[in-house]
């Protein structure tokens, strides 16, 4: 983990510069990886309810295979629709973008592409109602909203005062 204050306050770095020595970040008998997700920080349990998600568990955990077996099962099952989902959302988006310039010569192409993004991602992974039909043109901003208050506690590690 590289140091400094955003990303882990613990300055010690390991470095792999060959592809021989890049086999030793795979073995799990070499490298500790427990509690680990991204630097040496972990959330507090009570943030996930007291159960410790996925993506902290180690593999030596009996849950980990059963759990990944579901996630990737889950992905599977939508593969098919991926392609589709991104094709006639993104469709969408370039029409929009059209119309847009007809209109004038500017046109703002990062919120387009945020609310259509969020359509996207709801239709290739759960089909149903996309959420700019379902809550209008505010479906961006709500999962924004959403969002900033589930990733809020990691934040507050990050961002010190």
């Amino acid at each position: 983990m590289p140091p400094g204050p955003f990303l882990s306050s613990d300055s010690r770095v390991v470095a792999f510069l060959d592809a021989r020595s890049f086999r030793v970040l795979l073995d799990d008998a070499s490298v500790d990886k427990a509690d680990t997700l991204d630097g040496t920080y972990m959330p507090s349990l009570a943030l996930f309810g007291g159960r410790r998600p996925l993506a902290f568990l180690d593999i030596a955990d009996p849950r980990h295979a059963a759990l990944k077996r579901v996630a990737i099962q889950i992905a599977a099952a939508r593969m098919h629709d991926v392609a589709l989902a991104f094709g006639a959302t993104f469709a969408v988006m370039f029409d929009a973008i059209e119309v847009g310039l007809e209109a004038s010569s500017l046109v703002e192409f990062n919120k387009l592409n945020a609310a259509h993004l969020l359509d996207f991602i709801c239709a290739a992974l759960f089909s149903g109602t996309l959420p700019s039909k379902a809550m209008g043109a505010t479906a961006t901003t709500k999962a924004l909203k959403w969002l900033a208050f589930q990733l809020h506690p990691l934040m507050s590690k990050v961002i010190k005062p």
